[in-house]
Order: structure tokens, then C-alpha cells, then sequence
């Protein structure tokens, strides 16, 4: 007997693998329109959280806070993660947890998804023509900035930035200074506990000669001297937004008022770009790329949905390890928006933006 066609497509409908072969060639689809979005782009906005640094092997605070001495002792990471005044009664402990932090921070090597980031940048973006006038427009945005000068004038953002929660500073090693927001500080700057003042941050240096005892992960007391402010020898906390915060932290102005003056400046010129031939004739020219932001902590993805609302000519392309991740909008303004401005990538983040590079390499020649 000649099977119906009807009973063959049903054979073929119950295939264990016909659902992974239809799921893969939709990923590969949106893989080709991530890396068309991008090569066309004028302006690129790289946003992160916690899933991009966890590619590259580091734990978040409550991995590192999961150690059994953690355990032994009752402290939990939200214990740990918070002011330096509000732990005088562990201070070893305390000291043992960002110390530790510090240093697995400093020693592990970066996965290869900044490269590629840093390479979009310097062999596609740099290459964009961008009007001389978006420069000057930042520049006047920054002049009341207190912190700006003739002398550091000339650091301007061009068409790349980052914006990022994570406090790794990894991003440090592949982008310069003038093109980063880190929203929450980092770990290698620290500051007065009290603070003293809002001048009172410093770059650490010599955290990696501190030794930390594996049996209860604490300091030597003896170092506690080594750890105060400079000017008023309070203790010292790293610059670092924390839980329990109550105006401790001191935030990085310069890094804010560089991203909101880039992020308005964007947008300006987004809307002068959009669709003209010599600037890639596209219909958006701001691509804002997320990875791996999380939902218990959404700053990121709240400002990425905010800028998505604030410039028509933006899209966002988010990449994410989990459904519920790719499929939460906050704003309800940009629900109906979500098929036509946002597209999503399931996968960790290094995975994705590999296969997406391979595709510009293959069909944009971007070598």
C-alpha cells in the first residue's frame, strides 16, 4: 500500500526531530537579520549584565557567597555585598569576600565575545561615516560637567558604547575609558566607607598581595590597617553600588554624564541618518545590543526599553540563555512594539555573538 500524503506529513510531524531542525533554522534566520540590522547600523549601544561575565567562567556574589565556610558561618551573599558600616562585627569576612573578588576578577581571562565586540567596533563602526556635528554635540552637552576640562576634552565617545552592571571592569581591556558606563562601579576602584567626600575614590593596585586564609575566608587582621581611606583612615568599601545602600556609594559622574550626553546625541542624529543613502540608508541606525541581563536586578533592560521608546529609529537585539528573559517587556508601551523592534537570540551570549559574526564575516566581508 502507497502511504497518503496525509500520513506521511504525519510521520514526519511526530519525528523527534523535526521540532529542533524547525527551532534551529529559526535561530539561524534571526542570526542573519541581527547581523543585517548591524552591518547597516550607524551607532551601537552594547549593553550587559551578569550573563556576559559568566561566559568567561566568573561567578555573580551569590556563587561566590555559596562557599561552604559562607555556609558554616550563616552569611549569605546579600550579607557580604552591602556598605562597609554596616559589617564593623565581620570585617575579616567582609574583607575576604572583596578581596577574593578582586583577584578572581583580575586572573581570569576574558571569554572571546569582547574581542568580537571589539572588533565590530574598530573593522565596521569605525569606518561609519558619522557627522562632525555629533561630536560637537557632545562636547557642548559635557561642557557644564565640572569634571570637564581643555585638558580631557578631546576623549569623545565616537559610535560605540558600553553600558554595563557588571563590576568585573573587563571591558576595560578591549574599550577606551571615554566609552564606558559601568552603572553599578567596579571592583579595582575603591572608596571611603563614610564617604568623606565625593572625591574620595582611588584605584587599587595591591589587593593581590593580600592573603586570604581558605579555612575562613578572612584577612589577616593585621591588613585591616592597609584598608582605609587615605584622607580620613574610616575603613574602605569598594566603589561598588551595594544592597542596603544609603548614599555610601559614590557614583562615577564622568561615566554618566559621557553615556547620557552619547545616548542624546544618538538619538538627534538617529533621526537626521535614518534612510539617507550616505549613512547606510536604514530604517534604524541606533541597534542596541543586550547580553545576558537578568530579571531580579532589571536597570539595563529598563533603560535599554526607555531609549527603544525614546527613538523610533532604535532597535534592540537581546540574547539571552533564558525564554522567560527573552520574553519579559517591562514597559507595556513597547509590547506592541516587540515583533518590529525587538529581536531575540536564546543562547549564552559568547555562543550567540560568535555565530552572528561568522554570518557578517561570511556575507559582509568583515575581516
Amino acid at each position: 500500500m502507497i502511504p497518503s500524503h496525509s500520513q506521511d506529513d504525519s510521520s514526519l510531524s511526530n519525528s523527534p526531530n523535526r521540532g529542533e531542525k524547525g527551532a534551529t533554522l529559526h535561530h539561524m534566520n534571526n542570526i542573519k537579520k541581527a547581523a543585517e540590522i548591524l552591518s547597516k547600523a550607524s551607532f551601537l549601544l552594547i549593553t550587559c549584565g551578569a550573563g556576559f561575565s559568566q561566559d568567561s567562567g566568573l561567578a555573580v556574589y551569590k556563587d561566590i557567597a555559596s562557599h561552604q565556610v559562607y555556609k558554616k558561618k550563616n552569611l549569605e551573599y546579600h550579607d557580604l555585598a552591602r556598605p562597609v558600616s554596616c559589617c564593623d562585627d565581620m570585617l575579616l569576612e567582609y574583607y575576604g569576600f572583596w578581596i577574593h573578588c578582586v583577584q578572581t576578577y583580575f586572573k581570569t581571562p576574558s571569554h572571546s565575545g569582547y574581542q568580537i565586540l571589539q572588533k565590530w567596533k574598530e573593522k565596521m563602526f569605525e569606518k561609519k561615516i558619522i557627522p562632525n556635528e555629533f561630536f560637537e554635540k557632545q562636547k557642548s552637552l559635557l561642557s557644564d560637567s565640572e569634571w570637564f576640562n581643555e585638558e580631557n576634552n578631546h576623549k569623545i565617545a565616537k559610535n560605540v558604547f558600553i553600558y554595563s552592571s557588571n563590576v568585573d571592569n573587563h571591558f576595560s581591556r578591549y574599550f577606551n575609558r571615554e566609552e564606558i558606563y559601568n552603572i553599578h562601579g567596579h571592583v579595582f576602584n575603591w572608596q571611603c566607607g563614610k564617604p568623606c567626600s565625593e572625591k574620595s575614590v582611588w584605584k587599587v593596585s595591591n589587593l593581590d598581595e593580600f592573603e586570604i586564609d581558605e579555612n575562613t575566608m578572612e584577612i589577616n587582621s593585621k591588613d585591616l590597617q592597609k584598608l582605609t581611606c587615605p584622607h580620613c583612615e574610616e575603613h574602605s568599601m569598594p566603589n561598588v553600588l551595594m544592597f542596603g545602600d544609603l548614599g555610601q556609594y559614590i557614583r562615577n559622574k564622568e561615566e554618566e554624564d559621557r553615556y547620557i550626553a552619547w545616548e542624546c546625541s544618538v538619538e538627534t542624529f538617529s533621526r537626521e541618518m535614518q534612510c539617507l543613502s550616505e549613512y547606510g540608508n536604514t530604517k534604524y541606525p541606533f541597534v542596541i545590543i543586550e547580553l545576558g541581563c537578568g530579571l531580579r536586578v532589571p536597570s539595563v533592560r529598563l533603560e535599554n526599553e526607555c531609549v527603544l521608546l525614546d527613538c523610533d529609529q532604535s532597535f534592540l537585539i537581546r540574547i539571552n540563555v533564558g525564554q522567560e528573559e527573552l520574553d519579559t517587556i517591562h514597559n507595556e508601551e513597547l509590547k506592541p512594539l516587540k515583533n518590529e523592534r525587538i529581536l531575540c537570540l536564546q543562547g549564552g551570549c559568547e555562543k550567540v555573538l560568535k555565530e552572528i559574526d561568522h554570518e557578517l564575516e561570511e556575507r559582509f566581508k568583515l575581516d
